[in-house]
């Protein structure tokens, strides 16, 4: 088998390698860049991404206790809270709901007591309490529940308010940022044509000195 033929499965692979780790950088850079976007210009606190929401901690309600349970979160962190059937929930979950009238205010707690009836109402209804606070909270309805902490993210809330204020600059400074990565790698990517350029100029050269021995023999 000729040094060419070996060749072409190896150049085969590198092609099909090379497309592949294109087409996951390009997604990364678009989900990237798409997300900050959407983030950015969105203030409905009321809408999800792939069934999460984001939500920023104004109270120290839930601030850890020295010897006491984990899983609480500080002002200026940022909850990470997935959309759940309330049906899942148990006692010591975290949970965000909305505790009054106005939808638009929202409370994240830990659950104490999880209840089949409230006085004569049969139901599913859950009682709260802050880790931070001496009481429990009023029991709420299953209803009122958004969903279950998955992820606290230490400190990003101030960060992510810093966003919503700066929103052009911060998108200008994402999509350079990301500009510059992409030049950079076109900058140090090889072509594909160098080996066929430094393959033919020896070849030629081979060539202009058979032609110049075959003409010495004749003379």
């Amino acid at each position: 088998m000729s040094s060419a033929q070996t060749s072409k499965p190896q150049e085969l692979r590198r092609k099909v390698g090379s497309f592949v780790f294109s087409l996951l950088f390009y997604t990364l850079i678009i989900a990237i860049v798409g997300g900050a976007a959407l983030f950015a210009l969105s203030r409905d606190v009321q809408k999800s991404y792939f069934g999460y929401r984001l939500y920023t901690v104004k109270t120290p309600s839930m601030t850890p206790q020295k010897g006491g349970l984990t899983g609480g979160f500080k002002v200026g962190d940022t909850i990470l809270v997935k959309l759940c059937d309330p049906a899942t929930i148990q006692t010591g979950d975290i949970v965000t709901f909305v505790p009054g009238s106005d939808p638009n205010i929202y409370l994240t707690h830990r659950v104490v007591k999880v209840l089949d009836h409230l006085n004569d109402d049969k139901g599913l209804f859950f009682v709260t309490k802050g880790d931070a606070n001496p009481t429990d909270d009023p029991p709420i309805a299953a209803k009122v529940v958004v969903g279950k902490v998955a992820y606290v993210i230490p400190g990003a809330g101030r960060a992510l308010d810093f966003i919503r204020a700066n929103v052009i600059a911060c998108l200008i400074a994402v999509i350079s940022c990301v500009g510059s990565v992409i030049l950079l790698r076109v900058y140090f990517t090889k072509p594909e044509t160098d080996d066929q350029e430094e393959v033919a100029p020896s070849e030629v050269t081979q060539t202009e000195a058979s032609s110049g021995t075959e003409a010495l023999s004749g003379a």
